[in-house]
């Protein structure tokens, strides 16, 4: 209960800490950008999040398990092999950024580029924040973890009002956070310095849950992908807003995750299987307590439209209707425990047929119903993805 207390209270710190200064971001762009720049802008990073999985973003999942287990050494073998990867991330950018040049979209192809400089760098150094949740000092990573994206969006948010166009925001969104989490990478090392031994495993395993999540992160990103190329950048804009304070409050209930990381790592298999009741009554609670949220939300979404999004405040029956799919948010704890329990065979099943069926759903309805659609097929998908869940868990421990 002391564990639960210490680690849950600094956790929801960090997570309200993110949670609003990603919505005062939101605001930022809703009000100083036109809508065809945001829309660009988050195209972009669509297409950064999707090549950023060939990064091996995994490899912090499996760092934080690591030094859970007292490999403290890992952390550098960690950061070395996400900038290795990060490099060939690169060359995958400059290979999209020819294609739009090609295609005679100069804009596209100058974000590329930038994009292809940055990378190598920019999730490099995430490896600090995962070392450190796996020593289980939350305290000292809320407060970095805090720091880092309120100096990087309070730079891009002076950015956005000097010069409100798509490369200079562009180039402020990769440049502060690359020095912002280096600097963090500096002090956890000199901090807590890393000791014990290397884990074998921390490469292997780490490659096995990035290239798992490939088809994954696709499938978060696909949805604006496709706004962009049938309906164009004001469409993305859009559906941007109406989904943002749902998404930020997605990620205030985050949480879960780094919390039973370092618990569930240790439990056997055995011992899973018998406490599986009492697991599913407190993830069905936590998704009761979502429940109770979405209920505010989308009474209060209303006023929040009108007062900090009045350029596109006829949508907010879009975003409270996406409200509806924060419940799912619950999966988080069942995922954690796949993780955790290095369940590799279940975890690519997790990560493939849901987000192949999610991919399906944006093709079928973003085409004929735009940013409806798109929202519609966002909640479907996240349907079947609590259905598939809780079948293959039942499977695994039954």
């Amino acid at each position: 209960m002391v564990y639960l207390f210490h680690g849950s209270f600094w956790l929801t710190v960090s997570q309200v800490a993110s949670s609003l200064t990603g919505f005062l971001l939101a605001i930022a762009f809703a009000n100083l950008l036109p809508k065809d720049v945001y829309g660009t802008y988050r195209f972009i990073l669509s297409i950064v999040a999707i090549l950023s999985a060939f990064s091996l973003p995994g490899i912090n999942s499996a760092l934080t398990r690591s030094v859970a287990r007292g490999y403290g050494l890992s952390l550098i073998d960690a950061t070395m092999m996400r900038m290795r990867w990060g490099v060939f991330t690169s060359l995958v950018a400059l290979c999209v950024g020819v294609y739009y040049l090609h295609a005679g979209n100069v804009q596209i192809a100058l974000c590329m580029t930038i994009m292809a400089v940055f990378v190598p760098f920019f999730d490099t150094f995430t490896t600090a924040s995962a070392y450190v949740q796996g020593l289980r000092n939350f305290k000292v990573d809320t407060i970095a973890s805090s720091l880092i994206q309120i100096g990087a969006s309070a730079g891009m948010a002076i950015v956005m009002y000097v010069h409100p166009s798509v490369i200079p925001v562009l180039i402020s969104y990769f440049a502060s956070y690359c020095l912002l989490r280096f600097v963090y990478y500096l002090y956890a090392k000199r901090a807590f310095p890393p000791h014990g031994e290397h884990d074998s495993e921390v490469f292997s395993y780490g490659a096995h849950l990035s290239f798992m999540g490939i088809l994954s992160s696709v499938a978060a990103n696909m949805d604006k992908i496709l706004l962009f190329h049938y309906l164009g950048a004001t469409d993305v804009a859009i559906y941007s807003i109406v989904t943002a304070a749902p998404e930020q409050l997605k990620n205030l209930l985050r949480n879960v995750g780094p919390l039973a990381t370092p618990k569930l790592a240790g439990a056997s298999h055995e011992t899973l299987r018998r406490e599986l009741s009492p697991f599913w009554r407190k993830t069905l609670l936590f998704a009761l307590a979502i429940v109770g949220i979405m209920v505010v939300y989308i009474a209060a979404a209303p006023f929040l439209f009108h007062f900090f999004f009045p350029a596109y405040e006829p949508y907010v029956w879009l975003s409270m209707l996406f409200a509806l799919s924060l419940p799912t948010v619950a999966t988080y704890l069942p995922i954690t425990l796949l993780q955790a329990q290095k369940r590799t065979r279940e975890l690519y099943l997790f990560n493939t047929i849901p987000s192949v069926v999610q991919i399906g759903l944006y093709f079928a309805l973003i085409p004929s119903f735009g940013v409806v659609g798109a929202v519609v097929a966002w909640m479907a998908g996240r349907f079947f993805t609590v259905i598939y869940l809780v079948l293959l868990i039942e499977k695994t421990y039954r």
